[in-house]
């Protein structure tokens, strides 16, 4: 992650830990697993040949782990800056899926996603021709102006507008309804155990990185329910 951000991390370095995850995933793999684990999933069918597996496991370990840390990161700054929105919560559970929805519209997790052009396509004046491979700024389409009033205004109680935090059509996320239901189930977990939060740190609570975007260092101060 921290070599597709652009960061310290050397191509070798990746290489050599990705070999050494696939080595670990793939001696797991040959042993007996539990059932009902992903990977037990994965390698108990005929669909798939043992490196796909490994591949497929690969990518369900970043998708389910890196953008549901990131987006939850995410979300607890602005829980600590609206000490409010808990109380909201307690009060009205299904605040809890509007706060998920605007945050993951407001500050995706992922920001940018890969696509290939099907057929030779007339984009905003630009030619692609068919193959091409295009970049899209998830970002960018979720505070597009002409479908979102105000769009860099955090507001959970905007409309039903669609956004692209989980992609659209037949690529978009298939763990999208998993995701959601992850960070809405820890917001109502963090409203009925604590009675407050409060954002410490860090003092500019901005999201980094470029491809995965997330809020580091968030250090929140909590009084539990009747105990500052």
């Amino acid at each position: 992650m921290d070599f597709i951000d652009h960061g310290a991390t050397g191509f070798a370095e990746v290489v050599a830990h990705r070999d050494e995850l696939r080595a670990d995933l793939r001696a797991a793999a040959a042993g007996p697993l539990p059932a009902g684990s992903a990977l037990h999933s994965l390698a108990d069918g005929k669909a798939l040949a043992d490196d796909e597996v490994i591949d497929h496991a690969l990518l369900l370990l970043v998708a389910a782990t890196e953008t549901t840390s990131s987006a939850l990161t995410n979300v607890f700054p602005r829980i600590g800056l609206e000490p409010l929105l808990l109380d909201a919560i307690r009060d009205d559970p299904s605040v809890a899926g509007l706060i998920v929805r605007e945050t993951l519209r407001h500050e995706p997790p992922l920001h940018f996603t890969l696509r290939y052009v099907e057929k030779p396509t007339l984009l905003a004046g630009v030619e692609l021709p068919q193959g091409a491979a295009i970049q899209a700024c998830i970002a960018s389409a979720n505070r597009d102006r002409r479908v979102h009033d105000d769009p860099h205004r955090w507001d959970m109680d905007r409309g039903t507008e669609p956004t692209l935090t989980f992609g659209a059509g037949r690529h978009h996320c298939l763990g999208m309804g998993l995701g959601r239901i992850e960070l809405e189930t820890t917001l109502l977990a963090l409203a009925r155990r604590f009675e407050g939060l409060e954002l410490v740190a860090p003092a500019d609570p901005s999201a980094q990185g470029r491809m995965f975007r997330r809020v580091r260092g968030v250090v929140l101060h909590h009084s539990r329910m009747g105990v500052s």
